[in-house]
């Protein structure tokens, strides 16, 4: 190398340029070899760390993983309609630290409603968090909800302010709203089971 730069002096331009042309590619094609075995052992390190998070065997076919990632689906989905939700961020996903239904709730009877107004949850002061609030309240029964309702549901709920988030979720998407016998209503979309 060093015989290669001593001898710089006798080369033209024209060659210089070449064998820096030359050595910028190998470089670079050794760069992206080293880049791509790197994202190939961080992917292999993740997919061990998650076939080790479900107790599963690393040597599972994609088909078998499907099958078992369905079945696991519709496991949850049971639970879930049983009443048991696996919050996986309980500070986001339900911040008001509300239980799901259960079954052994009557049908048409809030899980909220309690002999005392005292024990409601409070309603949240940020308009994001409020939101989050009514989705969670419209998701744990399958029935349609009147504004007026779903402030009920809240400790110092305002009606006006409820409105506007049940639009804002169905807007999104989120939920679904219409019209019964001249009174706006609003439900959760049905989940499917898998």
């Amino acid at each position: 190398m060093l015989r290669c730069l001593l001898d710089l002096r006798h080369w033209d331009e024209r060659e210089i340029l070449h064998w820096s042309q030359r050595r910028q590619r190998r470089n670079a094609e050794a760069q992206r070899c080293h880049t791509a075995r790197k994202a190939r052992e961080r992917h292999d390190d993740l997919d061990a760390a998650v076939f080790a998070a479900y107790g599963w065997p690393q040597s599972l076919t994609d088909e078998q993983l499907l099958e078992r990632l369905v079945a696991l689906n519709a496991e949850r989905a049971a639970e879930e309609s049983r009443g048991l939700v696996r919050w996986l961020r309980p500070e986001f996903q339900n911040p008001s630290g509300l239980a799901a239904a259960t079954q052994s709730d009557p049908p048409g009877t809030p899980t909220t409603a309690v002999a005392k107004a005292t024990q409601l949850p409070k309603w949240p002061a940020k308009f994001s968090e409020q939101v989050l609030a009514v989705r969670n309240a419209l998701a744990r029964e399958d029935r349609s909800w009147s504004a007026e309702e779903v402030a009920r549901s809240f400790k110092s709920a305002r009606r006006g302010a409820v409105a506007d988030a049940l639009d804002s979720l169905s807007a999104l998407g989120l939920i679904v709203a219409f019209d019964a016998s001249g009174v706006k209503r609003w439900k959760a979309p049905a989940r499917s089971a898998a």
